[in-house]
């Protein structure tokens, strides 16, 4: 079996949650077949592009470079016009989707295609419709399509709008009504969005042959008939801590890892900061939260209060959870 897989960001090194996701996709999919990925070239600030490791069944890599951003005079109207959720038409793809059309027409014959997360599929699917190459691609046969959604847009565009404003400690009324008037703004715009990822994605899952959730919950939410579960994970450690009743360091240590670009996280960080910390303190001065996660200049502050210590990415995770005594 000859499998292609589209991603929207390179893999390796899988330093967050949506890497990690899609490098073990791949190493499951290369025990089926052959793999070969078309990847957008993509990596956080603080991590850097390292080669894959040995996987069977991964055979060619192709790496673009991201399309640029397209200004939001471009997309603004046709997304008021009735148009697909502002982030899909908020990137140019033109370079992906003409990556994929020309692999699918030309070369050995692809069985399978795996999109991962919808940003890859919408805008070749999109391409198709009118395309030539989508009418010379009809004397092949078309390959069985999976898309693996792992979150659900609609529903965490749900959540973001639950949460309220974030206003910097210290900060003045001027800046509280500038936060404020954004934070109006993109609610308004996630409550439509909101709508459009829900119909995206059903749209999406009548068309391919199954969509990939991360829970049996999910599942039930997506409302897709053809959605299947494949569960998040991580590598075991190569030394598993049973006992942890006894500190691991001298210094009483909590740890939180998760993406500080995701509103639910960062919001999450800084309450925990603000709230909990000094009482925390207050008991034990010694104590530490270290906070690791990509992007980090999202929650910048919280760099400056007593006991935390804001990591962002680091290369190897492994430690972190070792010496860990609490995780948040």
């Amino acid at each position: 079996m000859r499998i292609l897989m589209v991603a929207q960001m390179y893999p390796w090194p899988p330093v967050d949650g949506y890497r990690q996701r899609l490098s073990h996709m791949i190493s499951a999919l290369g025990q089926a077949g052959e793999v070969e990925l078309i990847s957008v070239d993509r990596h956080s600030i603080g991590s850097e592009r390292v080669e894959p490791p040995a996987v069977t069944g991964l055979g060619k890599i192709s790496t673009l470079t991201p399309g640029p951003e397209t200004p939001m005079r471009d997309w603004l109207r046709p997304w008021v016009m009735g148009g697909p959720p502002r982030r899909l038409i908020a990137v140019d793809s033109s370079e992906l989707t003409e990556v994929v059309l020309r692999r699918l027409e030309s070369g050995p014959e692809i069985d399978l295609v795996f999109y991962s997360l919808l940003d890859t599929w919408w805008p070749v699917h999109e391409a198709m419709k009118n395309s030539r190459t989508a009418t010379r691609s009809n004397d092949r046969i078309r390959p069985v399509e999976v898309v693996d959604f792992n979150d659900l847009e609609n529903l965490s565009l749900k959540l973001r709008r639950r949460n309220p404003p974030r206003f910097t400690p210290g900060s003045g009324p001027i800046a509280h009504l500038r936060v404020l008037s954004r934070w109006a703004i993109s609610r308004g715009f996630d409550l439509i969005d909101e709508r459009r990822w829900d119909a995206v994605q059903r749209d999406c899952a009548a068309q391919v042959a199954a969509v990939v959730v991360c829970s049996e919950l999910d599942v039930e939410r997506s409302g897709c008939t053809n959605a299947v579960v494949v569960g998040n994970g991580a590598q075991a450690p190569e030394r598993i801590i049973t006992d942890r009743m006894a500190l691991q360091t001298a210094t009483p240590t909590m740890l939180f890892v998760g993406a500080l670009d995701y509103e639910p996280n960062s919001d999450a960080v800084e309450w925990f900061v603000r709230e909990v910390m000094p009482q925390i303190l207050a008991k034990v001065p010694a104590a530490r939260l270290r906070i690791v996660g990509r992007n980090p200049e999202r929650v910048s502050w919280v760099g400056s209060q007593p006991g935390v210590d804001l990591l962002g990415l680091v290369d190897d995770l492994a430690p972190e959870l070792d010496s860990a005594d609490v995780s948040i």
